[in-house]
């Protein structure tokens, strides 16, 4: 009998059933590449969530950060949380600000002049975290100067070797303390006044010769401007209204002492009007030859006049125009402490609109320079000066700040802390 199998190869039925086994094992294999395909999918998802979440995390902590920066050069309270510089530091984050869609933290340790703030965002579970020291003065915003160089410069000798030589380099207010500044100092330090920082003339409507008003009663003494007026020169100031303000700055501004810092305030020394600068200042009342320096002088090398004074601080021995300068009461009072144009040095108003407060004793009183809305022009040159008793103030009477050119201003270091 002949076997009708072949040798070698398989049977319709075998070659089916490997068929089968074939397609079995594909659709085996495709459904575990479809698994792992969806299992990577969602993971990648939950990745870019993630990531997602940090990212705003991250933005709500910097907004944190620049909440806080703003708080401290404002000398505001931006949270009303009590605190300046810090963003809700109470441990509690349901009472954290809410900032876009997560809540921040701002935490500050150190003032004046060396700040450390550490800011920590939140979204979900995410948690950023930065550090940012602030090493300048927030002063320097608050106040801008500009720089007075050429330290070591001969004194003018029109006033017989006597004023303008200043020994070292600094920095002088570009303008007069203005009425907005000056109540950001009696918000933060004359709640209840027991310095008389204020005074009534100050709210004057009558012909732009005041510009603060001040509401409430004695330990809730709040301050305002007068619209309009928030860039006019402050002026009813003593001359010890004006120190108290720079050892203010000088203390970093905020809760700073009024009583030491550049000047040590005692009653002794007040009545006896002695009190001068001490060493370490950083903010202080011009003395009359930096004042006078920063008005009149401009090398004979760099274009200034044959002796490196101008005689009108328009950087001209012209007489000034009411177009450069506010005098002969033609504006009918003060005008805002940019008017007109700066001098060569980059200062304004430093003849006309209001006389200015110098630190220096003469005659047991202080020197007053400058001039002010009401003089002729010929009385806003070099030539004019007065001494006025410390404790006397006047609608145009005013001053300005000076402060070491190598005190530094800005952000000194940022980095981010490794998120947790």
């Amino acid at each position: 009998m002949t076997s009708n199998v072949r040798h070698g190869r398989a049977g319709p039925a075998a070659r089916r059933g490997a068929v089968l086994v074939a397609v079995i094992v594909a659709l085996v294999v495709l459904s575990l590449i479809s698994v792992g395909l969806v299992t990577s999918g969602a993971r990648d998802h939950d990745l870019m969530a993630r990531r997602v979440e940090a990212m705003r995390a991250f933005y709500v902590m910097e907004a944190g950060l620049n909440m806080a920066v703003r708080e401290l050069m404002s000398s505001i309270d931006a949270d009303a949380d009590g605190t300046i510089g810090s963003i809700s530091d109470d441990a509690s984050d349901a009472t954290d600000p809410a900032l876009g869609m997560g809540r921040v933290t701002v935490r500050k340790e150190g003032s004046g002049e060396s700040v450390t703030l550490t800011s920590i965002g939140r979204l979900g579970q995410s948690r950023r975290s930065a550090l940012m020291t602030l090493n300048f003065s927030q002063t320097a915003s608050f106040m801008p100067t500009v720089t007075i160089d050429n330290p070591g410069n001969a004194p003018d000798p029109f006033t017989g070797n006597v004023h303008g030589a200043v020994a070292y380099t600094y920095s002088v207010g570009r303008y007069e303390v203005t009425n907005a500044q000056y109540a950001v100092f009696l918000n933060a330090k004359a709640a209840s006044d027991p310095n008389g920082l204020y005074n009534t003339n100050m709210s004057t409507v009558a012909g732009l010769l005041g510009g603060i008003t001040r509401s409430g009663a004695m330990g809730s003494y709040t301050y305002g401007t007068i619209a309009g007026r928030e860039n006019h020169p402050v002026n009813h100031v003593s001359f010890w209204d004006a120190v108290r303000f720079a050892n203010w700055l000088h203390n970093g501004m905020g809760s700073g002492d009024t009583e030491t810092g550049a000047y040590t305030l005692t009653p002794d020394g007040i009545t006896a009007n002695t009190i001068t600068r001490n060493a370490g200042w950083r903010w202080a009342v011009t003395s009359e030859s930096e004042w006078y320096k920063a008005a009149y002088y401009q090398p004979a090398s760099q274009g200034g006049d044959v002796d490196s004074y101008w005689l009108y601080s328009i950087s001209s021995n012209s007489e000034p125009t009411t177009a450069q300068a506010n005098f002969g009461n033609s504006a009918g009072g003060v005008v805002p402490v940019t008017s007109f144009t700066a001098n060569v040095n980059g200062t304004f108003n430093m003849g006309g609109n209001v006389w200015e407060w110098t630190e220096t004793i003469t005659g047991g009183n202080r020197m007053v320079r400058g001039s002010s809305y009401w003089e002729e022009a010929y009385q806003l040159s070099s030539v004019d000066r007065f001494n006025w008793g410390s404790s006397n103030s006047h609608a145009s009477v005013g001053f300005r700040v000076v402060r070491p050119s190598a005190q530094t201003s800005g952000i000194a270091s940022w980095k981010a802390v490794k998120p947790q």
